[in-house]
């Protein structure tokens, strides 16, 4: 079952087949808890924002219009989620860099992961809705059209807000190299 589509899974939930959904959760739990860590930066933060995520997903099933890719529909779920999340604890804390690389990714030289992690800091000194932004354009590589879904809001003001969110990002790293030299 796992070579069937997204939306062909959908349908075997609805339909009465709520193992099914077990599918869903393998091929997308990953995503979920990156998409969440990003945004929250706090590792157990992540894993109860994925949990509530496919509970919602779950729930919200028959709401669900397959108009739209399933990844984007349980993607804006899980941002939202993230988000109201961040802003309920407003906790911030330390990054450990290696928890948000996929399996197999090469060692990367020290120079490079020391740059990785600047830019990671100053990302999740970002606010919330800014940091969102970032990650669904920049680390996610959503489009403008996807990010306007997810968001709920035009593509004008994605452009925008994200134009103003890089601003606040490259004034974070000169920060971030100016105290750091």
């Amino acid at each position: 079952m796992s070579e069937l589509s997204d939306q062909a899974i959908v349908r075997k939930v609805l339909a009465g087949e709520t193992a099914a959904f077990t599918f869903l959760v393998d091929r997308y739990e990953r995503v979920v808890f990156n998409a969440a860590y990003r945004i929250t930066s706090d590792r157990q933060d992540a894993e109860d924002v994925t949990q509530t995520v496919f509970m919602k997903v779950f729930e919200n099933l028959r709401v669900y219009n397959s108009r739209y890719r399933f990844y984007s529909w349980m993607y804006r779920i899980a941002v939202n989620e993230a988000l109201n999340h961040q802003a309920r604890s407003r906790n911030r804390t330390s990054v450990d860099i290696e928890e948000t690389r996929e399996p197999g990714e090469v060692d990367q030289s020290l120079e490079s992961k020391e740059l990785e992690e600047q830019v990671q800091e100053a990302v999740f000194a970002l606010e919330p809705g800014d940091r969102a932004l970032v990650v669904l354009k920049h680390f996610q590589g959503f489009s403008y059209d996807e990010i306007s879904f997810i968001l709920d809001l035009p593509v004008r003001k994605v452009k925008s807000r994200l134009y103003t969110a890089r601003q606040r990002l490259k004034e974070q790293l000169i920060n971030t190299r100016v105290a750091g030299t």
